[in-house]
């Protein structure tokens, strides 16, 4: 999936909706897509003319645990962001559960967005806002490749596919008035 494009995307939401403190929960850095998403959401900041502050740049490796422990360091800061946007939906989620724990209200105290459209999005409440990636398409291009090197005996195709996505709008999001 366009991980950049797509991150940037949900940032852009967070600020279109009046959020100018904007947390970010990091991917597994061994895992390329997390790269993307990290510079989607940084470029969005900055094409908004927001600051990029590292202290509300949190590490994750797409677990439950590691967003429970950003959920941790949220809580930790002097003043918590207005919106946290996390690398996937699980790690969201984790995020949340600290919030809501420690008395913190999502949406009304902060916003958070996620990435995945993982079931656990419309299980949750509020249902999480996040990136829907577009896995029928995914396996559907998957298995054409695989079909077409099996007919030549050939290697699989190395080029690769850029799938789209789209930006799921749910009830974790709220418009800040300015």
């Amino acid at each position: 999936v366009d991980d950049y494009n797509a991150a940037r995307d949900i940032t852009k939401l967070l600020i279109e909706r009046g959020h100018s403190s904007i947390g970010f929960v990091k991917g597994n850095p061994a895992h390329e897509c997390s790269h993307g998403r990290e510079k989607g959401y940084i470029h969005a900041l900055q094409a908004a003319g927001l600051p990029v502050d590292n202290k509300l740049i949190f590490p994750g490796l797409f677990t439950y645990e590691s967003g429970i422990a950003a959920g941790r360091s949220i809580l930790e800061l002097d003043e918590l962001p207005s919106a946290i946007f996390a690398s996937n939906d699980i790690m969201a989620v984790g995020v949340a559960n600290v919030l809501v724990k420690a008395g913190i209200r999502v949406p009304q105290d902060i916003s958070i967005a996620g990435f995945d459209d993982d079931t656990i999005c419309t299980i949750i409440e509020p249902h999480l806002t996040t990136i829907r990636q577009l896995v029928q398409e995914m396996a559907r291009e998957a298995t054409l490749r695989l079909l077409k090197c099996q007919e030549k005996e050939s290697a699989m195709d190395d080029e690769p596919a850029l799938f789209n996505y789209e930006l799921i709008e749910r009830d974790s999001v709220q418009t800040i008035e300015q």
